[in-house]
């Protein structure tokens, strides 16, 4: 067996990682740093209780990059503790059709129709 017959095994391994590496810093990386930063802001401020400032944390990362999942989720989660359901609802609704497995957007999903009554559809969200 020739040293390049031996190797050409984990070369192709670390052709797809990668490629794979790649793939996910591009589609994260449709959002810049600032937006970003003022997501980061805005969970520490959710963290803290501070509803008002984490709602314009996220505001701001939605301005700078609407496609940014954390700050979409952020504003779900801070209309569902304001009760602002149909909000929520389409805060959640928005991430989990860009990205089927961000788990935090199907939970708020969930917990929102939950707290609609609708039972059967929360169930599905889960």
């Amino acid at each position: 067996m020739s040293v390049q017959t031996a190797c050409r095994p984990a070369h192709i391994a670390l052709v797809l990682v990668l490629s794979v590496a790649s793939t996910s810093a591009s589609a994260q990386g449709r959002c810049d740093e600032a937006s970003g930063q003022s997501a980061a802001r805005g969970w520490t401020a959710y963290r803290r209780d501070s509803i008002t400032i984490a709602r314009a944390e996220f505001a701001r990362a939605l301005d700078g990059c609407a496609a940014n999942s954390d700050a979409q989720v952020g504003i779900g989660f801070v209309s569902l503790r304001e009760g602002k359901l149909d909000e929520a609802d389409r805060a959640f609704t928005a991430v989990t059709a860009r990205d089927s497995e961000y788990a935090d957007a199907w939970d708020g999903l969930a917990t929102t129709r939950n707290r609609r009554g609708d039972t059967p559809s929360a169930i599905a969200a889960q």
